[in-house]
């Protein structure tokens, strides 16, 4: 049924377009489709990107760091071009005020207990008027070379209980 409607509707725009050739018509043959619009709806918001750094941060020790924007960033107020938050863990994160449009100096510290990390860093990724933020999430770990604790327990297949002789 659908088909045939098709088809007729093609025919008649064929025979409309024959007909108005060179009256400059602006006839809008027909079409067997509809377009329904629905109302705008927000996109939801993506995760910032989260980055493990590859090895732990010895006690007492900090890490630099240099993150690079795929393009310059503006500064933000006070002339900045990022900010950090801690969203988990005590250890210290810092923004080298020596920052750049182009590179991003930062350190994550071990001066915290031991336990992971994780800081967002915020930047304006719009040159002039309006923000267009721009976010990562860093994680790292303050661990300590010498066993501290145990990790996890790894579980064998039940065995059965060995008989044991008594001794004479």
């Amino acid at each position: 049924m659908l088909l045939w409607l098709y088809v007729r509707c093609l025919m008649k725009a064929f025979r409309d377009l024959i007909i108005n050739i060179g009256s400059g018509c602006t006839h809008k043959p027909c079409s067997p489709l509809t377009i329904l619009e629905g109302q705008d709806e927000p996109i939801p918001k993506k995760e910032p990107m989260l980055v493990t750094l590859s090895k732990p941060i010895k006690p007492g020790f900090r890490r630099p760091l240099t993150l690079v924007p795929d393009e310059a960033l503006d500064s933000m107020t006070g002339g900045v071009f990022a900010t950090s938050e801690k969203l988990s863990g005590t250890s210290t994160f810092i923004i080298d005020p020596s920052s750049t449009e182009k590179a991003i100096k930062a350190f994550a510290y071990g001066d915290g207990p031991l336990e992971d990390n994780v800081a967002r860093v915020h930047a304006d990724g719009h040159i002039g008027e309006g923000v267009a933020e721009v976010t990562i999430d860093i994680g790292w770990t303050v661990a300590h070379p010498d066993a501290t604790g145990f990790g996890p327990v790894i579980e064998g297949p039940d065995e059965a209980i060995p008989v044991v002789n008594p001794q004479p």
